[in-house]
């Protein structure tokens, strides 16, 4: 589905970010790497972004691979970069990393996905002086929900600029008001898309009373830190219990041999869903499945 967006609010959306992130105008960065694909908004920002704010973009017609990035970054030296969880765990695997000399980011912005914390420690400790943050946004708000910036660790931020937020309970439809409690975020703002470019169906189901339905799962704490849980329509049902393959990946992570790790289901007639992990190893490393089963009992 195509999102109808407005020059202006895409714009205006891009100087809400960088306010975030620089004090420095009207350049902000000195050289993004791109590699989302031109129908992210990641991309379409900095497209409309680089000539407005004076930046030159890094990006190239190849695939964005492990081994093309490693290029990209040693020949050209970028200050800056958005990438996935996934992407970036690639990026910096041990044994592979040692071919690239990541010193030159300035800023690494994690988002697409939920970003694990040993993720952004490993980030640390290899480029000890890059701002890195775990964002969140979606092209519906027209770029980032939520300010990265000073948040808690593991937080994708604070509200901020012209949203307004609230949670409510996916299976009661009740708004939430205490802390710690996760329900699925919902937005209200000027800002927001105008619908789905010839899907008037799907623009409805959006929206109810106003509010913009994310399809994400949160809960916040008491200093308003939103922390992301998972997607909604991803959340497993095992015999009526409802289970978060985030958190199932978070556990299986702890495991000193696992580089990345996907949780699914697979249709059960007597359990509902029943999790099964897909595992990566890291180079070197073997697993064997049972250490995986008794890391989630």
């Amino acid at each position: 589905m195509f999102c109808k967006l407005t020059l202006t609010k895409i714009i205006g959306a891009k100087v809400m970010y960088f306010r975030q992130i620089s004090s420095t105008f009207p350049t902000p960065t000195r050289l993004p790497l791109i590699i989302s694909p031109i129908q992210w908004l990641s991309a379409i920002v900095h497209f409309l972004g680089s000539p407005v704010f004076k930046y030159t973009r890094l990006q190239s017609t190849k695939t964005v691979t492990q081994e093309h990035a490693y290029f990209l970054i040693n020949k050209y030296r970028p200050s800056y970069i958005i990438s996935s969880p996934t992407m970036l765990t690639t990026l910096i695997k041990p044994g592979d990393r040692e071919k690239c000399d990541f010193s030159c980011f300035e800023t690494i912005f994690i988002g697409g996905g939920a970003v694990p914390n040993k993720l952004m420690e490993d980030v640390k400790i290899l480029i000890p002086n890059v701002k890195v943050t775990n964002g969140y946004g979606m092209s519906e708000a027209v770029g980032m929900v939520l300010q990265a910036i000073g948040s808690v660790p593991g937080s994708c931020g604070k509200p901020y600029g012209p949203f307004q937020y609230k949670l409510v309970d996916p299976i009661t439809g009740e708004d939430i008001y205490e802390p710690n409690k996760p329900g699925e975020l919902r937005l209200q703002s000027e800002v927001l898309f105008a619908g789905y470019y010839n899907d008037p169906e799907a623009t409805a189901a959006i929206f109810e009373d106003g509010w913009l339905k994310t399809g994400d799962i949160f809960y916040r704490d008491e200093n308003w830190n939103f922390f992301f849980v998972d997607r909604l329509k991803l959340l497993l049902k095992y015999r009526n219990h409802q289970i978060s393959p985030v958190e199932v990946e978070g556990v299986i992570r702890q495991h000193p041999s696992v580089l990345d790790v996907a949780v699914v289901g697979i249709p059960d007639p007597e359990c509902g869903d029943l999790p099964v992990a897909c595992v990566v190893p890291k180079p070197g490393h073997t697993i064997v499945p049972q250490q995986i089963k008794d890391l989630t009992r």
